[in-house]
């Protein structure tokens, strides 16, 4: 899977089947019971990108190397995208990371 969307308990999420009808056929669903599980998979680079939901869109910006101003406030979902100047994190569904 290069792409997922990542929180703790997702069975509702309709973001797999909306990335798939739209053609990106490695968009899968990561769940993770703790903080630090959370923590091992952002640095494991194990995808390509996320979209980062609850309770997790605080806890993943002391993760990334670069964060928007714009993604420290609010609560909307995060993206995080690997680049070659780091994982960078950013509102409106865009952030990043290396």
């Amino acid at each position: 899977m290069r792409y997922a969307v990542i929180g703790k308990s997702l069975p509702h999420t309709l973001s797999p089947s909306l990335h798939n009808s739209l053609g990106n056929l490695s968009y899968g669903v990561r769940e993770f019971e703790t903080e630090e599980a959370l923590a091992k998979f952002v640095k494991s680079h194990e995808c390509k990108g996320y979209n980062v939901t609850i309770p997790y869109k605080q806890t993943v910006i002391p993760l990334l190397d670069f964060v928007d101003e714009a993604a420290k406030i609010g609560h909307r979902r995060r993206r995080v995208r690997f680049q070659d100047r780091g994982h960078r994190g950013a509102r409106q569904k865009r952030a990043y990371s290396r």
